[in-house]
């Protein structure tokens, strides 16, 4: 069982790949940066059928794949295009999410 610092430390790491695959991607497919008053938040989400953020990546999503290890999902604001949620898979064990979203920090 991994230590509470250990954790801490993969949470980190896994942060940290999640921005640069988010950033990457709107660079490729956009030539946009991320950056202020933008910022890129990551997360767990419940894999529950009725979520909204799911919802969108299945309705509006474009999906990314570096076979065989990772699979990324991007769906972009129909009002911003610079804001989108993902959903990035590392080889079909851990998903994670992010958003890409105005700041609400003054």
């Amino acid at each position: 069982m991994p230590t509470q610092s250990q954790c801490k430390s993969l949470g980190s790491i896994f942060g940290r790949l999640t921005e640069k695959i988010c950033r990457g991607i709107f660079f490729l497919e956009d030539r946009a940066f991320i950056e202020p008053p933008y910022e890129i938040l990551h997360y767990i989400v419940a894999s529950d059928e009725t979520n909204p953020i799911l919802d969108a990546l299945r309705t509006h999503g474009t999906i990314y794949t570096r076979e065989p290890g990772i699979t990324v999902c991007r769906a972009v604001a129909e009002d911003n295009p610079n804001a989108a949620v993902f959903s990035i898979e590392i080889w079909g064990q851990i998903k994670v999410y992010a958003s890409v979203l105005e700041s609400e920090r003054d």
